[in-house]
């Protein structure tokens, strides 16, 4: 799944999807009362500190993904851009 907003329309190479049987999954965008809900919730005590599982630079996406996959406990890899990890 990627969630992100691009610049302009991707193009998706549909022959690609049918030969390989992978699986695209869309999310939307958060609306107002998510954020007003997720705003609630740390204010409540939720632990976002362990939301965040690892960071990776821009250079170490597939490590991050790597570090996604199969790891039970694992919630959210950021990518640092601009920065090191």
């Amino acid at each position: 799944m990627m969630v992100a907003i691009h610049a302009q329309r991707p193009q998706v190479d549909l022959f690609r999807f049918f030969w390989r049987e992978i699986e695209m999954l869309g999310a939307r965008v958060y609306q107002p009362q998510d954020y007003d809900r997720a705003i609630q919730m740390i204010a409540e005590g939720l632990p976002i500190a362990r939301l965040v599982t690892d960071r990776h630079p821009l250079s170490g996406v597939q490590a991050a993904s790597d570090a996604l996959n199969g790891n039970a406990t694992a919630m959210k890899s950021l990518i640092e851009i601009g920065g090191a990890a």
